[in-house]
């Protein structure tokens, strides 16, 4: 697990490349979540896959931003260290948009499916098809985690009270691209 975190800015003339301040602990955001004049206006939470993280980075280098990274396959949000630092998020620190940011390749390998390519006797249609059910069981443990974080209490009275966005994106690693998720309709669309 890591933590990357851009501090509020001050000052009009901001790079557009960001400098991100890396940690391996929980700690720098409850720090900046405790701090009185510390805000983090924008929290992402995302599987922690470099590429990802660069894109992410930039897209939010001009916001107050804090970034969690860890591996998909470890977003338990009712686990006692991230519902404590979702209720210090939520509560104390102006948080005003969540963003859930999932990865294709997120979920831990199930059982391997050989019959693609014995029935073709085509590796690159077998390993394709192994991409697509990866990418595709992915998406589906994104949607429960992100079900999961909507009943967040503090999340949810957060949004029932207007306080609070929560977006969730997932990213196709093998195309490079971003979906939007709607937890109500369970679609995935890409951004227009």
């Amino acid at each position: 697990m890591s933590l990357l975190a851009n501090p509020p800015v001050h000052h009009a003339s901001h790079s557009s490349d960001a400098t991100f301040f890396s940690s391996h602990s929980i700690d720098r955001v409850q720090q900046a979540i405790v701090e009185e004049e510390s805000t983090i206006d924008w929290m992402l939470i995302a599987h922690d896959d470099p590429d990802l993280q660069s894109r992410l980075a930039k897209a939010a280098a001009m916001e107050s931003s804090g970034m969690l990274t860890m591996h998909q396959s470890q977003w338990d949000f009712q686990s006692a260290d991230l519902a404590s630092l979702l209720d210090s998020a939520v509560a104390r620190s102006g948080v005003r948009r969540l963003w859930l940011v999932g990865h294709s390749e997120g979920c831990d390998d199930g059982p391997v499916d050989d019959s693609a390519q014995s029935e073709t006797g085509h590796r690159l249609i077998g390993a394709a098809r192994s991409m697509l059910n990866k990418a595709s069981r992915a998406k589906d443990d994104f949607a429960s985690k992100a079900k999961s974080l909507h009943q967040h209490p503090a999340v949810q009275q957060a949004v029932d009270d207007g306080d609070l966005r929560v977006h969730a994106l997932f990213y196709l690693a093998h195309c490079k691209t971003f979906l939007l998720y709607n937890p109500a309709t369970h679609e995935f669309r890409p951004l227009a």
